[in-house]
């Protein structure tokens, strides 16, 4: 297939993540629309997103958030919408099927992998948007989702032996250290905070029942607080 060529965007997702990956797309030269929950996190999601492009106008300027969800998605080339579990569906309309389940795996910066649900995809496609994704710096890795990605069951395996050691009275900080100090790029609660708080909790609530699961109260009780990390400055850290 001829490379694929996007030039508009949509993000439905005003967690960290959704919020990276519109940065990267702006840098990238890609006019993106971030749809947010409401005009106060639009606000912000926009003063934070000028913060870590101040040195390049160009991109700054590609980048809007708002809360008006059906002008986001007129004529856009490509969409993509967050779902429960932590993962994305990617829309390209110039590709079938339409719902691609992608993960990326914050913080992006740090991370040049994502991985890609192929099933449907056509060997065209699949050679497309390895080319595509290659030019945004990012290698695909190819993998069935159902019923998660193989990257994202590694993280929550880690994830679940932090929340252990949290329900312990361990400090979010001290696990942080520990696990930078062995080798990890970013900590297990910091990562929380980059991905957004409320992803984690749901993917633990979906578990409920599995012993290697742990509930943590606190992590509950932000998330219902509010409390969801780096998008809103507050998290296990402040921003």
């Amino acid at each position: 297939m001829n490379r694929l060529t996007v030039q508009t965007a949509a993000i439905h997702d005003d967690s960290a993540t959704g919020l990276d990956v519109a940065i990267l797309f702006a840098k990238h030269r890609i006019r993106t629309t971030l749809v947010c929950e409401d005009a106060p996190t639009a606000e912000r999601l926009e003063s934070i997103a000028k913060r870590a492009m101040a040195g390049d106008v160009d991109a700054s300027g590609l980048l809007s958030c708002v809360t008006d969800n059906a002008a986001s998605l007129s004529q856009t080339d490509l969409a993509l919408s967050a779902r429960n579990r932590g993962d994305f569906a990617l829309s390209l309309p110039m590709l079938s099927p339409t719902d691609i389940p992608i993960q990326f795996h914050p913080p992006l910066s740090a991370c040049p992998l994502i991985e890609l649900d192929p099933e449907g995809l056509s060997n065209a496609s699949r050679e497309g948007l390895e080319r595509w994704f290659s030019d945004l710096g990012k290698a695909v890795c190819f993998g069935n989702s159902t019923p998660e990605f193989s990257g994202q069951a590694l993280l929550d395996a880690y994830q679940w032996a932090a929340d252990i050691l949290l329900t312990y009275h361990s400090t979010p900080w001290e696990i942080d250290e520990a696990m930078e100090d062995g080798g990890w790029g970013q900590g297990a609660c910091l990562r929380q905070d980059q991905e957004g708080l409320e992803k984690a909790y749901h993917r633990r609530r979906s578990r409920q029942g599995d012993p290697r699961v742990c509930q943590v109260a606190a992590v509950d009780r932000a998330v219902k607080e509010g409390r969801l990390g780096r998008q809103i400055g507050w998290g296990w850290y402040r921003y």
